[in-house]
């Protein structure tokens, strides 16, 4: 991220590192999308609207609206009711926030896709030991088994529930 100098590129970034959202989804939202002064007590939020014309709800933490806010500040006054607009003042397409990734890995020297984003997300959530019927509701999976996969790849409580668990076996039936 320390390559990542436009504000309109490190907001579609960030939603999809801190949100989740899909790089789909980053490109479909528009501005009657946004609910960035929620009332008290809720969160900001987006509706999005993305695979099988699936719509959900993500949460803003304050990186992402952080950057969020910043892009609206100097994004041009255009027609279109993207939020993320290319130099023509039309809608991004996926593959132009794609090709925008790609050049931030180039100046970085490593190599990620925006979904790897998204499975981050997941693995961060897992390792903050967020319960995986939340993990579901925040990427929108229908199926329990698609979220799942988020948990092989760093489960914390499974790590935990084992040591504890051989530190118990160990005092019950020590081996020489």
């Amino acid at each position: 991220f320390a390559v990542i100098q436009q504000p309109r590129d490190r907001a579609m970034f960030l939603l999809m590192l801190r949100c989740g959202c899909r790089v789909g989804e980053v490109r479909n939202l528009s501005m009657n999308d946004l609910y960035l002064e929620p009332s008290s007590g809720s969160l900001p939020r987006l509706w999005l609207h993305g695979k099988g014309s699936y719509q959900r709800v993500v949460y803003l933490s304050d990186q992402p609206l952080t950057a969020l806010k910043t892009w609206l500040s100097v994004r041009p006054a255009v027609r279109d009711v993207a939020v993320f607009t290319n130099r023509f003042g039309k809608r991004l397409s996926v593959t132009g926030i794609q090709d925008r990734l790609a050049t931030y890995c180039h100046k970085a020297g490593l190599w990620m896709t925006c979904h790897q984003f998204r499975h981050t997300f997941g693995r961060h959530l897992t390792e903050a030991r967020v319960p995986v019927t939340t993990i579901q509701r925040l990427f929108g999976h229908a199926r329990l088994k698609s979220t799942e996969v988020y948990l092989h790849i760093s489960d914390a409580q499974a790590q935990e529930d084992y040591r504890t668990a051989m530190l118990e076996i160990m005092q019950i039936l020590p081996l020489e």
